[in-house]
C-alpha cells in the first residue's frame, strides 16, 4: 500500500507542475491520494487494535 501511495504522490506532483495546483486533474489526483492515505491509516489502526494472542 505504501508503494501505491508513493506512486500516487509522484503522479500528483507531476500533474501539479504540468497543469497547476487548481486544475481538475490535479485536484482529482489529490483526492485519490487522500483516500489512499486514509485507507492506509485505517489499516494500521486496525492492526494496532487487534488483541494480542494470549500465551
Amino acid at each position: 500500500m505504501s508503494d501505491a501511495i508513493f506512486k500516487k504522490r509522484k503522479e500528483l506532483l507531476e500533474l501539479a507542475v504540468k497543469n497547476g495546483l487548481n486544475s481538475t486533474p490535479t485536484i482529482k489526483c489529490s483526492q485519490e491520494l487522500d483516500d489512499m492515505i486514509i485507507a492506509y491509516q485505517r489499516m494500521q489502526l486496525a492492526k494496532k487494535q487487534q488483541p494480542s494472542p494470549a500465551y
